[in-house]
């Protein structure tokens, strides 16, 4: 089967775009796809195919995209930011089109750093499946601001993702876990449940207040549409939210013993070395890039 790679950003996120594709080429001979929005920048590393993706993502706020973290020069996405939402609702439609090109698409968030093992996400998906196989989240239930959380599975009337499922007419109690977007795989099967996604997106509704409908935006929805039709599968727990002093500490110190295990508060370890896929969420340049070199030989 054709395998690749797909990314994607604006270009306010070029740099970190590039740095994860060369994380990426690294490691995999794979072809790699990275999706700019409205911008004609060329990510210029080897067997990397940049292609200029256009979409209306203005929008009038007065909201930041982006926050500085207050322990270290680090930064997130802004949650509650329209233009945000108008930018990573474009994941679907982008992975649809990466898929005129491979039979199987891996999407990974730029802000991923990606281990020696990254080609295994391939042989972890089933390329029959007619939806993408999303990685487990760390949680059952998430909250923000305030927000969201059940304490049971029998009462769902609490969770983050109740009002989206109300506005779309969709049954959560077939829930039995949470899944996360930010590394998934799709084949050619999946295209119209990535269709489906996208319109769900934009459900007017949603579209115009997503900080309330979609607090975690595009995986919201996703794990919504998921839930609609009792899709139950998926990938195993596969990256780990880290940066470059956590390495060390996961494969030196912490290592692997066959259980998924909740180190801290956000901090989660997959059940063995192999399925650790990726270090997610750093955003600073020259860290990633002594990761890149510190991952390189870590089989």
């Amino acid at each position: 089967m054709n395998n690749a790679y797909v990314l994607y950003a604006n270009e306010n996120y070029f740099d970190l775009v590039s740095v994860c594709a060369k994380s990426i080429r690294t490691i995999s001979k794979l072809p790699i796809y990275v999706y700019l929005l409205n911008s004609d920048k060329q990510v210029e590393i080897e067997n990397i195919i940049t292609k200029r993706w256009d979409c209306d993502i203005d929008i009038d706020e007065d909201e930041s995209m982006y926050v500085k973290t207050l322990e270290n020069d680090n930064y997130y996405v802004n949650r509650g930011s329209k233009r945000i939402y108008r930018l990573i609702k474009e994941r679907p439609l982008i992975v649809k089109d990466a898929l005129k090109y491979a039979d199987n698409v891996a999407y990974i968030d730029c802000d991923s750093v990606v281990t020696p093992y990254i080609d295994r996400i391939f042989e972890l998906f089933n390329q029959h499946s007619f939806y993408p196989f999303f990685t487990d989240g760390i949680y059952d239930f998430l909250m923000m601001n305030g927000r969201g959380g059940a304490s049971s599975f029998e009462d769902l009337s609490t969770t983050l993702e109740a009002p989206a499922c109300k506005v779309l007419g969709i049954n959560q109690y077939t829930r039995k876990k949470y899944r996360t977007s930010n590394l998934f795989v799709a084949g050619k099967n999946c295209i119209d449940w990535l269709e489906e996604w996208y319109w769900m997106e934009t459900n007017p509704k949603i579209l115009n207040d997503p900080e309330y409908y979609a607090p975690f935006q595009d995986e919201t929805i996703a794990n919504c549409l998921l839930w609609k039709y009792n899709f139950q599968d998926g990938l195993p727990y596969v990256y780990t939210n880290a940066s470059l002093d956590r390495i060390d500490k996961v494969y030196n110190e912490l290592g692997f013993n066959g259980h998924d295990r909740l180190i801290s508060e956000w901090f989660k370890l997959p059940s063995k070395k192999e399925n650790l896929l990726a270090f997610h969420g750093e955003k600073r340049i020259d860290i990633m890039e002594q990761m890149i070199e510190k991952l390189k030989n870590i089989i």
